[in-house]
């Protein structure tokens, strides 16, 4: 007993030091939970980062390693796109400033910044070691990306369900084989995917701070791709609505402002050097989609209106009118996000956003997810009307990935289904907490064994002749010569200077066309020269180099170039008419006068007298066909197989809308077209591919044909679909051709 007061009165005499000690621990206990606030997030009782996550992480960077390395290993032939960044990446460090005002410089700075590391350890510089440095920081870009993508995942529809999603991922073959590519869409998904992360973080805890980081994101991913400003869009629009609803956020008005300021801060920091450097302040792509969006739209409401087309002399058709261009367009994005997910992961992709938005999720999750799909879809859209009209799977990638995570969900949903059928009794599950693993990983299994013999297919194994000619031609030649070659790659490959051979095009123009005015335009080439007529007088004349007219290629339209453009005529047209044969100057101005007569009947390919809603020309014509400038076409492929000749004659009535505008009135894509540019009646002819005409600075010239003729082959065993001769172009220019297979 007198030990223990003994005790205590050394206690109380040391109460001081006691309190000190007590108000320590405290303080780091406040610290540690003030930590563990900021860093972890409760959700569903789980903190964010746990051990699981990972061992999780650990499994798929491990996998997408090994399957990385392996395609990366047996690639025969990287994209064009490819050869284009390593370029500019080997022109980076002579050159910074002429790069960084021409081309976002972010992703040839990586590739400049791993062919340094590699340099460390080989002496290697040709242009493969380029190719591995390109190949292994689009890989480590890829791996990176799996981590918010997960945490992404997890902070939707948990950890196990966002595990699945990335495995899927991993074993999707083009998200997966694009990595060989050289392209920058991984690179650009990383700083995207970690952007969203931090925007989706801030919106589920409240911490505004946050929003600092995902600027910090977005601005260093614009530096890739100017579509990382979408962060800014996404971030505004949560922080505006959290503005009018401050419990959707859980935040006041002035923390949501405070955080905004973050945002634009944060994306400041690496982005405005380079918006200054370039005096670009707003994406190129938006500037230009909106510019086209309005110029078309100004003076042209959609017609969906379908148009009928008499029969011609020559059986022609009935008109093919196309539909409307958005329709195409979701059409396209719908293939596209199917060939990314294999088809068979496209109707979990659907069961799972419709359990999950069916079902109560988070204001976070709602909002975000559907901004972004939206908005991506409205901007692919844009890209197929007023760009490219040709949707590509790399438009798709990142709606693809952003919505993985919701396969999952669906073949859970699927299989406690078929669990229920097999069992006849109805069960309802949480699909993202307790899964009927039996049928789930059997349709797991199933559609990864789908992805597999894709998945490790050589990368563009069938252009093993590209790699054949690009030896041959780096063993045999100097470093000095140059090749002419319409594909880069070969000259890249073989690691000399290229000169660029396509097939030759000739426009020649003339006159003054003004609205609401008729006029004759006819074009002819007998294969030496090219003239254009308007209303029967010949107004400009060219005698060209080549004599072979291109080969038909079943796209022949009227009011529009090609049957993929987006660029529709505006106006009237009547009386289209086709020759394999080039007509005298009077044959043409019989033409004019409409007296078919004094022509000889020889070459007729085709005559369309377009019946249709509107009045002709005088007592020359009874009846035209009206042309709504955003979607009518009519569709003459029926007499593309009568078009096989190196002369043509095509003469056609039409009164225009809009002179001004560039607008074709009829066209083959590989061999001719007549149309109205700026005001200008024009005419132009293409040559057959690939061309005959020799550069005459080039030592070798290379042609790329696919045809299953039988061919010689100087060395060259393997057998592929494509065949490819080499012309060498030596001294006295002679002539020797190598069919390289």
């Amino acid at each position: 007993m007198g030990l223990l007061c003994g005790k205590i009165g050394q206690i109380n005499s040391g109460s001081k030091e006691w309190g000190r000690y007590n108000r320590g621990r405290i303080v780091l206990r406040s610290f540690w939970f003030s930590y563990r606030e900021n860093f972890m997030i409760v959700r569903n009782e789980n903190r964010l980062i746990e051990r699981r996550d990972i061992i999780h992480l650990v499994v798929l960077v491990v996998i997408a390693l090994v399957i990385g390395v392996y395609l990366i290993a047996t690639t025969v032939l990287i994209s064009k796109d490819g050869v284009f960044y390593i370029e500019r990446a080997q022109q980076l460090a002579s050159d910074p400033i002429k790069i960084i005002k021409a081309h976002p410089p972010g992703y040839p700075f990586l590739i400049m910044a791993a062919h340094k590391a590699i340099s460390f350890f080989t002496h290697e510089h040709s242009n493969q070691a380029w190719i591995y440095s390109a190949q292994s920081v689009t890989l480590l870009c890829r791996l990176l990306a799996l981590i918010p993508l997960y945490f992404i995942g997890k902070l939707l529809v948990g950890g196990k369900n966002s595990f699945w999603a990335m495995l899927i991922l991993i074993f999707l073959p083009y998200p997966t084989r694009i990595v060989c590519d050289v392209v920058r869409e991984w690179p650009y998904l990383l700083f995207l995917t970690t952007g969203f992360f931090f925007l989706l973080w801030s919106a589920a805890t409240g911490k505004g701070w946050l929003f600092s980081l995902a600027g910090l994101s977005c601005g260093l991913g614009y530096l890739i791709r100017p579509e990382s400003a979408q962060l800014i869009i996404y971030g505004l629009l949560w922080g505006v609505v959290s503005l009018f609803r401050p419990k959707l956020w859980g935040v006041s008005r002035w923390k949501n402002f405070i955080a905004l300021v973050l945002l634009l801060i944060g994306f400041a920091i690496p982005a405005a050097p380079y918006m200054k450097c370039t005096a670009r302040y707003f994406p190129p792509k938006a500037g230009f989609f909106i510019k086209s969006f309005f110029t078309t739209n100004s003076s042209n409401n959609i017609d969906t209106t379908k148009i009928s087309l008499a029969a011609s002399i020559l059986n022609c058709n009935t008109a093919g009118i196309a539909s409307q261009n958005v329709l195409k367009a979701l059409g396209e994005i719908h293939k596209t996000v199917g060939e990314n997910l294999m088809w068979f992961f496209m109707p979990p992709l659907l069961i799972g956003l419709g359990y999950r938005f069916r079902n109560k999720v988070d204001n976070e999750e709602r909002f975000l997810i559907t901004s972004f799909v939206l908005l991506n879809i409205t901007v692919m859209v844009f890209q197929y009307c007023f760009g490219n009209p040709h949707a590509s799977q790399r438009w798709s990638l990142p709606l693809v990935a952003f919505t993985v995570f919701y396969i999952p969900v669906g073949l859970r949903v699927v299989g406690n289904w078929l669990d229920s059928k097999r069992s006849g009794t109805k069960q309802k599950t949480d699909v993202c907490k307790k899964p009927q693993l039996s049928w789930f990983i059997i349709l797991l299994l199933i559609g990864v064994a789908i992805c597999l013999p894709k998945l490790f297919r050589p990368i563009r194994i069938e252009k093993q002749g590209y790699r054949k000619a690009a030896n041959w031609l780096r063993e045999n030649t100097v470093s000095t010569d140059i090749i002419a070659v319409s594909d880069n790659r070969i000259a890249f490959y073989a690691q000399r200077e290229m000169c660029e051979v396509q097939r030759s095009q000739s426009a020649i123009s003339a006159g003054q066309i003004t609205s609401g005015n008729w006029y004759h335009l006819a074009g002819t080439f007998d294969g030496e020269s090219q003239k254009l007529y308007i209303n029967g007088e010949l107004v400009a004349a060219k005698k060209l180099t080549f004599k072979t007219l291109g080969e038909n290629n079943n796209d022949l339209v009227i009011g529009k170039h090609t049957s993929v453009s987006t660029s529709y005529f505006k106006g009237v047209i009547d009386d289209a008419i086709l020759y394999s044969r080039a007509l005298s100057a009077e044959e043409v101005k019989s033409l004019y006068n409409n007296d078919l007569s004094g022509i000889e009947s020889s070459g007729l390919v085709g005559h369309c007298h377009l019946e249709g809603d509107s009045t002709g020309m005088d007592e020359k014509l009874n009846s035209a066909l009206s042309f709504n400038g955003t979607s009518d076409y009519v569709d003459l492929t029926v007499w593309s197989s009568k078009l096989n000749s190196d002369a043509i004659t095509v003469s056609i009535w039409v009164k225009t809308d809009l002179p001004s505008q560039n607008r074709w009135v009829i066209g083959s894509r590989t061999q001719f077209r007549i149309g109205i540019i700026s005001s200008k009646a024009y005419f132009c002819i293409m040559e057959k591919s690939p061309g005959h005409e020799i550069p005459p600075k080039a030592a070798y010239v290379v042609e790329i044909f696919n045809n299953n003729q039988a061919e010689w082959n100087p060395g060259f065993s393997k057998k592929v679909e494509e065949k490819y001769s080499i012309l060498v172009n030596k001294k006295k220019k002679k002539l020797v051709i190598y069919k390289v297979l």
